[in-house]
């Protein structure tokens, strides 16, 4: 999986160190063991939703953290001058933070 975003697009929030790391080593480990796992098992065409549903032991274990890893990366996104909060979440933001 590719990210949606070059690897220094968060910084300073989260550093290019971070992602090379959770990215680049982290989530490879688990897409490795998977696909290590699955020749045999008969998820091999399965989709990573199906086996998290389905699945049980190492293969659930890896696919479950390949999914979390996919959602964590995809929250994100690099900042923009149009991208800052409205509406109520805004007026909280101010109301509670102060800017």
């Amino acid at each position: 999986m590719a990210l949606p975003y070059a690897i220094d697009a968060l910084e300073p929030v989260i550093s290019k160190q971070t992602l090379e790391f959770h990215h680049g080593k982290h989530l490879a480990a688990y897409v490795n063991n998977l696909n290590g796992l699955l020749p045999g098992s008969g998820f091999e065409e399965a989709s990573l939703e199906e086996i998290v549903c389905k699945a049980t032991g190492g293969i659930l274990n890896n696919a479950g953290q390949i999914l979390n890893h996919e959602l964590y990366f995809g929250q994100f996104t690099a900042p923009k001058a149009d991208n800052a909060p409205k509406g109520k979440l805004a007026e909280a933001i101010v109301r509670d933070f102060g800017s």
